[in-house]
């Protein structure tokens, strides 16, 4: 990811840029659900621009790029999804300033290299790459030239937003501001446009379904009884092979009065994921020859991978807060690894 070389001058522009943002302190009059669009001049992708601080914790800014980064970001927003899962699931370039002990020996080599110095808690610029299931990695030479101007960008908005808060208000609620470049006397010329906010979410991975599965299963009358939670995560086990280190996918199902785990499944594989598991859990009904009258979950993901099973087989499917099963048996997991 990281094969092409980044010149100084062009992490210098980035640190400063990251200064400049750092002196307005911009999080004080904007919230993290203030999102607004900064354009790559050279893909013309968005990246979608969340300002952090407003709470107290974390300082600094996540840029979700394109419309797969936008979709990571909406998942954050879903209420039940359980904080420790937030990093999983991000599908974004961040600067957060960090205390010093938190940079890695890349990070620090280049403030060395660029005769810059920090004192103090949350003062020392760290930038990322965060992918959903992978371990968060160094910026690439295009998303430290992008995030550069990005931040004088988000300046630009965010100065502008504390004189005039309907600026990132507009009266159409599906619509977002976003700064577009064009080219004027061969020089990028920046400007305001509205444009909609409209996700097409793909169903068609949660549609496929072993129906010959199913019908079998109904034929054969199961009982009902009980009630399972079912929820999928990823494993708190960084694997390292060739390439960028990942965290694999932990299906559990668990039986929610008793806490007895009914089974699990780990795999690695991000793209067909939904179905291995989906399939697992008809697999678990055909064997233990009966079906649960209700299963809860706590993520939309997991009530999607569900739906189609649990609405041919009549089981009652609920969306519900915590998983207190699992969150124990999850609780143990951490402290074993």
């Amino acid at each position: 990811m990281n094969s092409e070389k980044i010149e100084l001058d062009e992490w210098r522009k980035l640190y400063e840029a990251a200064a400049r943002f750092k002196e307005t302190e911009c999080w004080k009059w904007i919230a993290d659900i203030d999102i607004f669009g900064v354009e790559n001049i050279d893909t013309h992708e968005i990246g979608y621009c969340c300002v952090m601080g407003n709470a107290g914790q974390v300082y600094g800014i996540s840029i979700y790029v394109g419309e797969d980064g936008l979709k990571s970001y909406m998942d954050t927003l879903y209420p039940n999804i359980p904080f420790e899962d937030l990093g999983y699931i991000q599908n974004c370039i961040t600067l957060y300033f960090e205390d010093r002990e938190n940079l890695n020996r890349d990070d620090l080599n280049i403030i060395k290299q660029l005769g810059l110095k920090y004192r103090g808690k949350k003062q020392w610029p760290q930038f990322r790459n965060y992918k959903p299931n992978y371990f968060p990695a160094q910026l690439s030479r295009s998303e430290v030239i992008y995030m550069a101007y990005a931040l004088d960008q988000v300046i630009n908005v965010a100065l502008r937003c504390r004189e005039d808060e309907a600026l990132l208000v507009p009266e159409d609620e599906d619509q977002i501001l976003v700064r577009v470049s064009k080219r004027v006397d061969k020089e990028d010329v920046w400007e305001d446009k509205y444009i909609n906010l409209i996700l097409e979410e793909s169903n068609s991975e949660y549609e496929k379904v072993n129906e010959i599965a199913l019908k079998r299963i109904k034929d054969n009358k199961p009982r009902k009884t009980g009630v399972w939670e079912v929820d999928f995560f990823n494993a708190p086990a960084m694997v390292k092979e060739s390439g960028r280190p990942y965290y694999p996918l932990m299906l559990m199902i668990a039986e929610a009065e008793s806490g007895l785990m009914l089974d699990m499944k780990m795999t690695s594989d991000f793209e067909g994921y939904i179905g291995e598991f989906r399939d697992e859990i008809i697999d678990l009904i055909a064997r233990n020859k009966q079906i649960p009258e209700v299963i809860v979950v706590q993520r939309k993901k997991a009530f999607q991978m569900l739906e189609p099973i649990s609405s041919k087989l009549g089981i009652d499917l609920q969306p519900v807060e915590e998983l207190f099963s699992i969150k124990e048996f999850r609780k143990g997991l951490e402290e074993f690894l």
